[in-house]
């Protein structure tokens, strides 16, 4: 959980939405995700830029949509 890094909280603390991308998608990704909902931040999760162990990560990425946020093939910065 990226949350427990008292750098990444103050960086991020006031956004309202944030893009995820990383390794072990069932792991660090997810935990990273649910403990962003509990700070009333959207998480988009971009599943191009991921990855783990299949079928973990696959699972990770449905767990993600379904309960905590958006997954997303490719991300567009404007």
């Amino acid at each position: 959980d990226a949350w427990m890094n008292k750098t990444f909280e103050s960086l991020l603390r006031d956004k309202d939405e944030i893009v995820f991308a990383g390794m072990w998608t069932e792991a660090c990704v997810l935990n990273t995700v649910r403990s962003t909902t509990y700070r009333n931040v959207k998480p988009v999760v971009c599943k191009d830029a991921c990855g783990g162990h299949f079928p973990h990560s696959l699972l990770a990425l449905c767990t993600i949509q379904s309960i905590f946020g958006s997954v997303v093939s490719k991300v567009t910065f404007r």
